[in-house]
């Protein structure tokens, strides 16, 4: 039988992009975890200042979204953001970005 060790470390990453390192047998996946905010604003020709009056949300903390600098985001600010862009999938607005090493 095959002893299989996983190790799993987070690492706080350059603009606090939190890193999950999985090896296995050798192998392992790097995660970053991926703000989606300026993609959508760009897709929907849309300005902080605007987010930030349809959200509540402050510019300061929609600018640290977009620049991946935010450590925590909320699921309050998540529902705020998915419901002025009519997100069904939280994944145009958060997901991993996964590189194989």
């Amino acid at each position: 039988m095959h002893h299989i060790t996983i190790v799993v470390k987070i690492y706080l990453v350059l603009q606090n992009i939190f890193t999950f390192i999985v090896t296995t047998e050798g192998m392992y996946v790097v995660r970053e975890i991926e703000i989606k905010l300026q993609r959508l604003l760009l897709d929907h020709k849309m300005t902080y200042q605007e987010l930030s009056k349809l959200t509540g949300l402050s510019t300061r903390a929609i600018s640290d979204m977009v620049n991946n600098k935010q450590e925590r985001i909320s699921k309050e600010a998540i529902c705020k953001i998915a419901d002025v862009f009519e997100v069904k999938d939280i994944r145009e607005i958060i997901d991993f970005k996964i590189e194989s090493k």
